[in-house]
């Protein structure tokens, strides 16, 4: 459309690179959980491999030293287990935080586009009535000039 300009587009536009922003924020915040998520899988896999050596090994018996080395491996595999299910918790807090983000940001933006949608509406009603008026007037003026 010819002759249009949105009053609001340089808004718009920073609204649109804003919910882009906000998207990719979320991107990398479900990434981040992501990682975390898979290191704490992880380390169960190894906790529970860890604790089946220890089982084959108890049954063939071992010392003293090593029973407490086996504690020892077993509260660091439960605190970092611990510590990874709280990573893991914040990181799904972060992750709903940044989706709220991004539903603000895209409401921002849809209405910003009902605005431009309503002033594209009016800019055609008006040059829609001014071609009416045209048309009457070149009507008008061969029907005097007869």
């Amino acid at each position: 459309m010819r002759g249009f300009k949105f009053r609001y587009a340089k808004l718009l536009k920073l609204r649109r690179d804003e919910e882009e922003d906000r998207k990719l924020e979320l991107a990398n915040k479900i990434a981040d959980r992501r990682r975390i998520r898979d290191k704490l899988d992880l380390t169960l896999d190894e906790r529970k491999k860890y604790e089946e050596k220890i089982a084959e090994e108890m049954k063939r018996g071992v010392g003293a030293s090593r029973v407490a080395t086996y504690n020892a491996s077993k509260r660091w595999y439960r605190e970092e287990i611990e510590k990874l299910e709280e990573m893991l918790r914040l990181a799904e807090i972060e992750v709903e935080k940044a989706r709220n983000e991004v539903i603000l940001a895209m409401q921002e933006v849809k209405k910003i586009e009902k605005l431009e949608e309503k002033a594209i509406a009016e800019y055609k009603f008006e040059e829609e009535k001014k071609m009416a008026n045209n048309i009457e007037e070149v009507v008008n003026f061969n029907t005097y000039k007869k």
